[in-house]
Formats: structure tokens, sequence, C-alpha cells
């Protein structure tokens, strides 16, 4: 955001994505409601802004997954949603969760897509586009962005503004790619 820019009402449009570090998972918003109860938004972003994203088959199977398996892990899911930039999705929680039990349930859902052997309503009766979606492609980027867990409280890179460079970004995709690629091989051994 430049600095004659006047704030905006969504709060994703007052974050400069030239700043931040994917993959990451940050607080974005607050509510509390008229009856007392609070919801939170968590960014969870997978790729760098303007430099990565996934493709649809992908964030469609994504979406399907942590919808399904994170209610395994937590009654205070209420939705995830893709971003249309296909960086990232928007985690919606009831009450106000410890930021360590945020990771741990994103941490937890992850890997139960890691290991899935299907994508759930992945089909024309259950979903609005049933053929687009890809295992493959949603297992890849679960792990990719499991592989960086270390990482995942580092929102914005060190330096100001747009210091975060395609090749600073592309090095560390390239490093969670490799990482992964270990995991798999690892896992695959035992």
């Amino acid at each position: 955001m430049t600095e004659s820019a006047p704030r905006m009402n969504v709060e994703s449009f007052n974050l400069d994505h030239r700043a931040v570090a994917a993959p990451y998972v940050r607080l974005a918003d607050r509510k509390q409601l008229a009856g007392g109860d609070v919801i939170v938004k968590y960014d969870v972003r997978l790729t760098q802004p303007n430099v990565a994203h996934l493709e649809m088959p992908t964030v469609h199977s994504l979406e399907h997954l942590f919808a399904e398996h994170s209610r395994n892990h937590s009654d205070a899911v209420l939705d995830f949603s893709p971003m249309g930039c296909q960086t990232g999705f928007y985690l919606m929680l009831q009450g106000d969760p410890a930021y360590e039990d945020v990771l741990q349930l994103v941490e937890a859902t992850m890997r139960d897509i890691v290991t899935a052997s299907e994508v759930p309503a992945a089909n024309e009766v259950q979903c609005g586009w049933g053929a687009n979606h890809s295992l493959a492609g949603a297992q890849e980027a679960a792990s990719v962005f499991l592989s960086a867990r270390g990482v995942w409280s580092q929102v914005f890179a060190d330096g100001a503004p747009g210091d975060a460079s395609a090749s600073d970004a592309a090095a560390r995709d390239a490093a969670a790619r490799e990482a992964a690629a270990r995991d798999a091989a690892s896992a695959a051994e035992q």
C-alpha cells in the first residue's frame, strides 16, 4: 500500500504484499459480535504473492481436504476459503484460540492431507465442479507447506517493503520443495 492510498475496508487490501514472506500463518482479523462471540480469520499463505500461485485444481482440492479434515481436529472451524489470487486461504474460527493452537490445527490438517487417499466430495453430486481436482497437487502443496513449519510465524521479510524479491521467494520455495522431497523419500523407505 502506498503512503497516500486511503485505508480500505478489506484488511488484506491494506497489507503490503511485497513485504510478506510466504509460507506463513497470520492473524488477519478478529471480530467481536454483538452477542459477545468472537470470530477470527487467519491468512494461511502457501506461496509468495505476485511470485508464485497454486493451480486451481490444487486450490480446489486443498479447500475440500482442509474443510473436511480440519473439523476432525477442532469444532471451532467455520470456514476455509481460497484467496482469489491463488496464493493461500482464509481460515475462519469461532472463538479466540491461542496462536500456537491454530498452528497445531493447521499442521495436523496438512498432515492429514498428505496421507489422504481421495479428495472428499470430488464428484458432480457434492461439488459444483467435481472434475476440477488434483489430489497429487494438494498433497504436494501441503507437503511443501509442512516442510516450512519452522517459519510459519515469520510473516514479514527482513528489510523494507519490496525487499522480498522474486529470487529470494523462489529460493525459499525451492528449499521447501527439496525438504518435502526428502521427507517423502524418507517416508517411502520406512
